[in-house]
């Protein structure tokens, strides 16, 4: 069961490739983007830049969602 809850991650930005912390979306809305391929985008506040998390960083964030959801207990436990 998929919890509608904040989820947090880096994504390393393409102009001072800096890592920067995202906290914009919520996990539903990250697992359905990641099942249907579409864009996950993320920004530096401090260069003012918007992109498109790349191909490894969407694996790390599968990993991360996946690791998170193995760890949440099932209702009732806990």
């Amino acid at each position: 069961m998929v919890v509608n809850v904040p989820h947090s991650f880096f994504s390393t930005c393409p102009s001072c490739k800096h890592p920067r912390l995202q906290n914009g979306y919520e996990r539903s809305e990250l697992i359905e983007s990641l099942d249907a391929d579409r864009a996950i985008d993320a920004y530096c506040l401090t260069c003012d830049v918007v992109w498109s998390i790349g191909d490894q960083e969407r694996d790390l964030l599968t990993d991360a969602i996946l690791a998170g959801e193995q760890r949440t207990p099932p209702p009732g436990e806990g």
